[in-house]
């Protein structure tokens, strides 16, 4: 991925550092059946929802690391440690951050694409699902329905 982004103009220069992510360059990654898209830059969210991110599937959140100087992919965490975080580094020879070191995130959405978009508001008044998610009741079904299940749906009408 690193390689790519530096081959596709990818980053782009500020005062002297050619390293700054363009926010939406991955989103040119989809394809016909995969979608991609840059969701926001917030700051770190708590524990919770970043896991309730990485149980969802869907979304892969990069984190800004090591002083706001670098950026990993979050894949999970150590079930020993839930502060521990299991990333993919590009840069470095290193398979975890402790979730204290995490400045930011960047978060994207990975989904088929058929899927339905999924819905952030941060809010927390009905019928949202609380002050630590944001994240819409409504937004739990991501994908649209096949041609089979409509199909199977309209026969169960008649």
């Amino acid at each position: 991925m690193n390689a790519w982004l530096h081959a596709t103009s990818g980053y782009w220069c500020a005062w002297g550092d050619c390293n700054n992510l363009m926010l939406t360059a991955p989103d040119r990654l989809s394809t016909t059946t995969v979608n991609i898209s840059f969701v926001s830059e917030n700051e770190k969210p708590a524990l919770p929802v970043l896991q309730m991110w990485l149980l969802t599937g869907g979304y892969a959140p990069v984190l800004h690391v090591r002083n706001k100087t670098h950026f990993v992919l979050c894949i999970g965490w150590d079930d020993a440690n839930e502060s521990t975080l299991l990333v993919n580094d590009p840069g470095f020879s290193q398979t975890s951050y402790d979730y204290s070191e995490v400045a930011d995130i960047l978060l994207y959405t990975i989904l088929p694409t058929n899927s339905q978009p999924l819905v952030y508001q941060p809010t927390t008044t009905a019928p949202y699902d609380g002050p630590t998610t944001g994240w819409l009741r409504e937004a739990r079904t991501y994908r649209a329905p096949s041609t089979e299940e409509e199909e199977d749906s309209d026969s169960m009408d008649q």
